[in-house]
Parts: C-alpha cells; sequence; structure tokens
C-alpha cells in the first residue's frame, strides 16, 4: 500500500486528500487530508467518494478521428494540420480554444501560451466565465487587480457572516463546517443568509432575508446609503479611496423603506442586517453564484465592495468581500489569463506594454493582440455567424452547462472542426466531436491547482493512467510543435510549473504601486522536479490585502494596484434583470447545485453513493404556486421557456420562495431523457464580465400525467446497448442511476406514447433484453421468472420478469400502471453480482425477502451511507431530540454536516 497526498476535484474549497493505493488492483481508498490546512482532514460526501468514481468503464480510451480509432501521432497531426489549414484561410480569430477550471493549472498555462502567444488569437475562454468572471470583473474595478483580500481563517474569525447567493452548505460544506464550528465557540457570532430560498445553509442563520431574486444590488445600494446617512464611514480609510461621491449620490434615495418594498421583505429583518453591518468590525461578506450569475452580476459585486471600503473592512483578520469559487481550479486560470479578457501572470491585456512582456517572455513569433476573445456567451452566435471555424473544448460540456444551450449544440453541428478533450464517454458535447482526445482524469494527472484562498496545492498521480489517455498539456504541446511553435518541448508537468511561476516575477515590482501585480511565485522560478514532486501547499501573497495601516503621521493601505493608486468605489445604478416574469411565462427559474453531484455529472453520475440522495431531476415549487396547476409532490413537470423544454418531477416545499422555482444543473442527456436545464436559460449576461444570466429565467409550468412506470436493473456494462431505445420519443421520461452492482434505470410513458402497446408484453420485453444483454436470440441461454396481473377491467396491470444465468442476475424488470406498486431497488440491487440460491430466486419479484431486510430507504448521509428510514427508526428508538443525537446513535451527519439540514427536517416531523 501507498499513501499519496493529493487534492480534491470538485469545487473551490481545495481539500487535502490522503490516497490509499493499492499497487496489484489500482484500487484508491480516499481519506481527509489531516495536515491541509484548507479542510484538516474533513472532506465531504463527494470527496469521499473520489474513489468511486474511478471506474474506467465510461473512459475515452483512444484518439478518435471521425469515430474511428488512431494512435496519438495521428491524431495530433491531424489537429494540427486542420488548425493551420483554417488559420491560412480564415485568419487566426476563425480558431477558439474553450477549457474548463477542472484544468491543472500547467495544462491552463500551456493552452494560453499556445492561443494568445502563438495562435495569434485571444479566442481562448474557459466555463469559469459562467461561475466567477463577475467577481473577476468586480475586484479588477474596486482594486485594479484580481486579488482575493480574505482567507479561509476569517470565515472563524469574523463576528458577523453574510453569506449571500450561496448554500454554502451544499456546496462548500468544508467551509461551511468551519463557520458552524466557530458560530458554537463564538456566543457573539452573528449569520445572515441572503437568498431566496431557504436551504440548509440558513439553518444556522439568525437571520434570513429571503429577498425577491435579482435585488441584490438595491439591497447593497441601500446599505451604503444607511451607513452614509447614519455616519458610518471609516474617514481613515476613505483617505485612499476615490469615486465616493458619485457612489453616494447613487445610493441617495434608497430608503429602508423603498428597499425592502422592492427586495420583498419586512422593514425590521432589513434594518437589523444594515445594522449588523454597521456595528459589526469584524465582517466578512460570502459571496457566490447568486451574485455572480446575473446581468449585472459584476454591480451586485461592487455593490457588496462598496460598503466594505465605505466602512474600512478590509484587510485584516475576520474582514472582507470574499467571492468564493465553484471549481476546483477557477484561481489557477485566473492566473495563467484563461479568459479571452485576460492575459497571464496577472499582466493587463490592454495594456501594450504588459502585452509586450509576455510576447518577449514566451518569445511567441506575432505581437500578442490587446482585442478580447470570444467568449463563452458569445460562442454559438460566432460559430453561426462564419466567425469561428475551429473550436477546441477541454474539459467542459458546453452542451449541457452553457445558456441557450440547444443552440449551442446546433452551432458545433455546423462547425467546421469540432475537437474534443475528455477523459469520459458520458459528455453530451461528445456527439458533436470530428476530434475526440483522451485526457487524463483526476487519480492520473499530475499538476498544481490554486484555491478560493490564493493557496496553491499539489493534485499527484495516484494510478497509472487508462488506456492512451493523455494530460491536457502535453496534448496541446503535441500540437504546437507540429505547428513548429518553440517553448512546447516540456517533457514533465513541473517545467510548465517552473516557466509559470517565472513568467509571474517578470516586471513584478518596482518604485511606483502600478509595477507591481499581486500574484508573485517567482520564488519557485527554478524548482526542480524533486521540490515540485514534494511541495507543501502554500499560499501566494499576503494574508490579507488592501488593510489599513498606521505609519505615523499618515495611514496607507500597502501596495495597490489601481492607476490612481487608490481603491475605487464603483458607481451602482440598482437594475432589474433583463427577463422578466410575464402573463406567459410567469414563474422565475433558479438554477444551482444539488448536495451530491457536480457539474454534467461525468464524474459523480457513476459513483453509487452519490446517485441516492436525489435520484431524479427536480422542480422545487412553493405550494402556493403549485396548488392551482394541481401538483403534488413526485408529480411530473414539463417546464417551458421560450427557448426550450425540460420534464422533471415537482419537490412541493415551502422553503421555495413562492413565484419562484429552483432546478439543479447537474443531468445531462445519458442521465436522464429531457432535464438539460441549460435548454431554457437565455443568453442574457453582464455587460462587464459576460457572465449569463442562469438565475432568473422566466418560465410556465405544466402538469404531466404518466400512464405506466416502470424500473430496469440490469448489469451496468450494458448501458451503451440501451441508449437507442432511451432515445426513442416513446420514451417520455427516463432516470439512470449507477448502482453498486448494476444500473438502474425508472422510466414513464405518457398517454401519447405508442410504447403503451408493447409495455406489458412479456415478449417484448424478453427480446429487449437479448439484445442489451448482447445474448443473441437464437442462442438464448437465459433463466427466466416472471410474473404478469392484468384486472378484469383493465384499469391495473403489472409485469415483473427476472433474468438469471448460471444462478445469477443479470437484469431484472418491473412495470405497473401504478408507481407506487414498484418495489425499491435496495436489496434487488445486492443481489447482482452473487449467486442465488433457490430460496432467494422465489423472492426476487417480491423486491424483498420476507425477513432478514431492512430498507434504509432513500440515502440521507452520503458520506455514512445512512438511509431515511434508518435516521427515522434512530430517532423513534432512542428517542432523539436533536442532530448531535441522532449522529451519536446511527453516524449520520457526523462527517462533513452537509445533511444536518435534512436531519432536523426529519426530527420535526
Amino acid at each position: 500500500m501507498t499513501q499519496v497526498k493529493t487534492t480534491c476535484a470538485y469545487c473551490g474549497v481545495g481539500c487535502g486528500v490522503l490516497a490509499t493505493i493499492d499497487e496489484n488492483t489500482q484500487h484508491v481508498s480516499i481519506d481527509g487530508d489531516p495536515t491541509h490546512p484548507a479542510n484538516f482532514g474533513k472532506l465531504c460526501s463527494k470527496g469521499k467518494a473520489l474513489g468511486d468514481t474511478l471506474d474506467r468503464d465510461r473512459r475515452l480510451a483512444h484518439p478518435m478521428i471521425h469515430g474511428e480509432p488512431v494512435d496519438w501521432d495521428t491524431a495530433t497531426d491531424f489537429v494540427a494540420k486542420s488548425l493551420q489549414q483554417i488559420i491560412d484561410e480564415y485568419g487566426a480569430d476563425s480558431v477558439m480554444l474553450y477549457v474548463s477550471g477542472q484544468l491543472l493549472t500547467e495544462d491552463y498555462y500551456v493552452a494560453n501560451k499556445f492561443t494568445k502567444g502563438f495562435l495569434g488569437t485571444n479566442n481562448l475562454d474557459s466555463n469559469s466565465r459562467l461561475c466567477m468572471s463577475s467577481a473577476v470583473a468586480g475586484y479588477k474595478r474596486a482594486f485594479g487587480s484580481d486579488t482575493v483580500p480574505c482567507n479561509y481563517e476569517d470565515i472563524e474569525n469574523s463576528d458577523l457572516f453574510i453569506i449571500i447567493g450561496s448554500n454554502m452548505a451544499w456546496c462548500h460544506p468544508i467551509l461551511f463546517g468551519r463557520l458552524k464550528s466557530s458560530k458554537q465557540a463564538n456566543a457573539n457570532k452573528k449569520i445572515v443568509v441572503i437568498d431566496p430560498r431557504a436551504t440548509d445553509s440558513t439553518a444556522i442563520a439568525d437571520l434570513h432575508l429571503p429577498i425577491r431574486s435579482g435585488t441584490d444590488t438595491h439591497l447593497f445600494v441601500g446599505l451604503l446609503n444607511y451607513l452614509h446617512q447614519n455616519g458610518y464611514a471609516n474617514h481613515d480609510y476613505l483617505r485612499h479611496c476615490d469615486n465616493l461621491a458619485d457612489a453616494l449620490a447613487a445610493s441617495d434615495s434608497w430608503t429602508i423603506k423603498k428597499v425592502a418594498k422592492i427586495c420583498g421583505v419586512n422593514e425590521s429583518d432589513l434594518t437589523e442586517f444594515y445594522q449588523l453591518f454597521a456595528t459589526t468590525t469584524k465582517t466578512v461578506s460570502f459571496y457566490s453564484m447568486g451574485v455572480n450569475q446575473a446581468s449585472n452580476g459584476t454591480d451586485k459585486v461592487n455593490s457588496i465592495i462598496n460598503c466594505h471600503l465605505y466602512t474600512g473592512k478590509l484587510g485584516y483578520q475576520g474582514a472582507g468581500a470574499f467571492s468564493i469559487t465553484g471549481q476546483p481550479n477557477a484561481m489557477g486560470g485566473r492566473e495563467v489569463g484563461a479568459l479571452a479578457n485576460l492575459l497571464a501572470s496577472h499582466f493587463e491585456l490592454k495594456n501594450s506594454d504588459h502585452r509586450q512582456t509576455v510576447a518577449n517572455f514566451w518569445q511567441a513569433p506575432t505581437s500578442i493582440s490587446g482585442k478580447d476573445g470570444i467568449k463563452a456567451t458569445q460562442c454559438a452566435d460566432a460559430i453561426l455567424e462564419g466567425q469561428i471555424k475551429a473550436i477546441w473544448i477541454m474539459a467542459t460540456n458546453p452542451v449541457v452547462s452553457l445558456p441557450e444551450a440547444d443552440k449551442f449544440a446546433m452551432a458545433l453541428q455546423q462547425c467546421p472542426l469540432v475537437i474534443v478533450s475528455d477523459c469520459s464517454k458520458d459528455s453530451d458535447t461528445l456527439d458533436f466531436a470530428h476530434v475526440v482526445l483522451p485526457a487524463q482524469g483526476w487519480s492520473e494527472k499530475s499538476g498544481t491547482v490554486t484555491n478560493s484562498e490564493r493557496r496553491i496545492s499539489r493534485q499527484r498521480r495516484l494510478v497509472t493512467p487508462f488506456a492512451d489517455a493523455k494530460p491536457d498539456w502535453w496534448i496541446v504541446s503535441q500540437v504546437a510543435q507540429k505547428m513548429g511553435f518553440v517553448g512546447f518541448d516540456y517533457t514533465h508537468d513541473y517545467q510548465v510549473f517552473a516557466e509559470h511561476a517565472r513568467l509571474s516575477g517578470e516586471k513584478n515590482g518596482g518604485e511606483k504601486n502600478t509595477d507591481s501585480r499581486s500574484f508573485n511565485i517567482s520564488h519557485l522560478a527554478n524548482i526542480s522536479q524533486n521540490e515540485y514532486d514534494n511541495l507543501a501547499p502554500f499560499q501566494w501573497g499576503q494574508p490579507h490585502y488592501f488593510g489599513l495601516q498606521k505609519q505615523d503621521p499618515h495611514t496607507t493601505i500597502g501596495t495597490t494596484y489601481t492607476d490612481t493608486q487608490k481603491l475605487h468605489f464603483v458607481t451602482v445604478t440598482p437594475a432589474v434583470p433583463k427577463s422578466l416574469p410575464d402573463e406567459q411565462y410567469p414563474l422565475v427559474l433558479n438554477t444551482g447545485r444539488s448536495r451530491d453531484q457536480w457539474h454534467t455529472m461525468t464524474r459523480t453520475g457513476i459513483a453509487p453513493q452519490l446517485n441516492q440522495h436525489l435520484p431524479h431531476p427536480l422542480v422545487a415549487i412553493h405550494p402556493s404556486d403549485a396548488k392551482p396547476l394541481g401538483l403534488q409532490n413526485n408529480d411530473f413537470v414539463q417546464i417551458n421557456s421560450p427557448n426550450g423544454t425540460i420534464l422533471v418531477r415537482a419537490d412541493v416545499t415551502e422553503k421555495q420562495r413562492q413565484g419562484d422555482v429552483f432546478i439543479p444543473m447537474h443531468w445531462n442527456q445519458h442521465f436522464a431523457a429531457n432535464a438539460r436545464v441549460g435548454k431554457l436559460i437565455s443568453n442574457h449576461h453582464d455587460p462587464f464580465s459576460q457572465q449569463p444570466q442562469l438565475k432568473h429565467q422566466p418560465v410556465r409550468l405544466q402538469k404531466l400525467t404518466m400512464q405506466a412506470f416502470g424500473w430496469l436493473l440490469i448489469d451496468k456494462h450494458c448501458d451503451e446497448n440501451l441508449l437507442s431505445w432511451l432515445e426513442s420519443p416513446d420514451m417520455t421520461y427516463w432516470v439512470r442511476n449507477r448502482q453498486s452492482n448494476s444500473s438502474q434505470y425508472f422510466f414513464a410513458i405518457d398517454n401519447q406514447s405508442a410504447a403503451m402497446t408493447t409495455w406489458f408484453d412479456k415478449q417484448y420485453w424478453q427480446q429487449q433484453l437479448s439484445v442489451w444483454l448482447n445474448q443473441p436470440a437464437q442462442a438464448y441461454n437465459f433463466d427466466i421468472i416472471h410474473y404478469q396481473h392484468i384486472d378484469t377491467d383493465n384499469t391495473s396491470q403489472d409485469l415483473r420478469l427476472a433474468i438469471l444465468q448460471n444462478g445469477q442476475v443479470h437484469a431484472l424488470v418491473f412495470l405497473s400502471t401504478h408507481e407506487h406498486k414498484l418495489p425499491t431497488h435496495n436489496w434487488l440491487n445486492s443481489q447482482f453480482g452473487t449467486t442465488l440460491d433457490s430460496h432467494t430466486r422465489k423472492w426476487l419479484l417480491m423486491g424483498k425477502p420476507a425477513t432478514g431486510f431492512i430498507d434504509t430507504g432513500r440515502i440521507v448521509c452520503s458520506c455514512m451511507s445512512v438511509g431515511e428510514n434508518t435516521i427515522v427508526e434512530t430517532i423513534k428508538k432512542y428517542h432523539c431530540k436533536t442532530v448531535v443525537e441522532v449522529g451519536k446513535h446511527c453516524k449520520a451527519g457526523t462527517n462533513c454536516g452537509s445533511c444536518l439540514g435534512e436531519i432536523s427536517k426529519i426530527l420535526a416531523g
């Protein structure tokens, strides 16, 4: 056994992972790294399940051109020649790279250098455009630099912690755990949650402001006015700021009464929040996608920062405006300039001297353009208008994640050259690829990532790479060399990192503050391979930025990065979202993450433990909105917008604000029939950051009645054999959930479906199963157990089949006209992979044995594999009154704590 320290593959917290590898089986066991300063050994449900995502049956194995496997030399030669031909005919700006915060810094760096320095175009953008580009723009407008002024210890050291547009408990659970512990240790600590929804994060809030969607700027412009009108200015700090008068003038009319009405909250709660901010010295504003993903997201960011500037609540322990990132290396992408409007190492793209410095450092064949490249939200139009002729997509699935997702898919269909580098077969974007390049995934890659507090950590190789999979930096370098470019002869990732470090020190410093850049890791410019291999996590820059320092007889705020050497107030005029509900589309759709899933499920979707918490795509809706639509829990709901239609199930809950609905962003076409929420979203975006408005889409809901239901458990290697059947227009609804030994498919058909004619036909299902199990009908040697029931009036039908071979289950089918008659799958799934005795076989069609099996129910605590039924029984048996007591007796909620809100709900009955 070998132990390796690495980092998690998921959110921007950047948790340390301690992986134990069995060299013989390549099995990887996962624990938290107790020495890592981000998590101190804690891991959330997704992090704990990383070892379960390494199943290689869904991996891309070999390069492919037009669907045919080729070797790497052929593939990179084809890509190089194709790109060169397109550039020769249409110019460099006809090529685009679309990359991802899932890439390591070394991958990011080489891709950015290749595109901006050598192809000669700034058409390189990242899926980070969708999550934090407004945060970047806001920091740069205020500070002159994309410099996060805080660190994680500020979460614990604050006396007022404000969560804005973030379900921290689900999306950043390890930091939420640190927050929770700090509140237990500090009786005076206050937590305010600003979110239209009541989430698990609101469970520990002293005050929840469920503001109307899209009114964050109104709230914080009103706060600035309150601070001004009530004498809470920090005049020492304000001497180091400019544009204050204009910012105050824009806030002048935003009284508490006016703000409360616009935001839809009561005046007393609003006053309480304003007074808490005004009077608490150690205040942190912690914001995420609910702020960034808006048509005025940058103004939202600056409206928050303005309040911190006015009161001087920046740059010291327990205070600051803290943008939290969603991806493991979104920050690393910012460091290397992996957005179409950024330059490497925090150099400014609009600064000709900076461009020349970077070009000289790279020994680029041409000067770097000062023109912004095509952004992610502009990409579909650029392709459809013929501007982009080739796109190379790396480590992201934009056919699911981009707004107007179907339009982007249509654009890819028309693009002359689509190259996709990925590690997973489950990316929808692969359907449009002319060239597929198999990249290494987590556990195989080696490099660095930077988390939200500017801490760089190593991500290390744990196992031998699968088949022909290669690092992304290697793939890009091979293409670059074949295009005749020098400076891409890297043989190891440490060489890329060292070059990245050297560039960070180029012309960084001098007599003027404006000659400096906050990002500087040039002390590692000469790092050796051994030093790189053993590199410990470290935070670049200072622990805090922009804090007031007393230097008699004056004060200073240290190094600044603006042209005036002062921090900037930004004039913010509150604005409504670009799309508003109306009679045709009366409800507002908000999108976001669920607890156990990640992005488009290409990784988490294959981990059995992560698919039990929310096994269906859901729309959360308030009872008052559900009632006139005739909706109850678990009803099927069609969601319509001007851009498309999806089909999900109803979650009727008072946690949802009336007038709003919420749908998770994760489902792709490999896991659900029609649940890609990006299809619904209009491509409205922020004018400064071009980040899309993913939190405010007018929609219409319609109940859909199904006439028959069913589910299938089948050997998991058969998934691809079912695709054509699932994609039939007669299959109204289906979802796939990976189980430990099988794949489970739930499906339903409506009264328009022609499938009803064969739904309860045993011969039909036997024939289908022979195809799915790769068993020709003429050689069929499976044992079939079946049960069929039809009421005399034909109002109820049931069919159950079990397919066995040599005593082992290979498939189970349960069908009914009534969904409640379908058994749970927990016991049945456990029968896969074992040889059944005659006693067990006879219970297969019942769904569970007569005795000896306890159905634990839907998973609530993924970390400890504790189901809802187990928690209910624990509460009854031990008379539990608190979540602590529940955890003591069944371990639920004793790891990361992201399930504590649900446990509290169960306790409440």
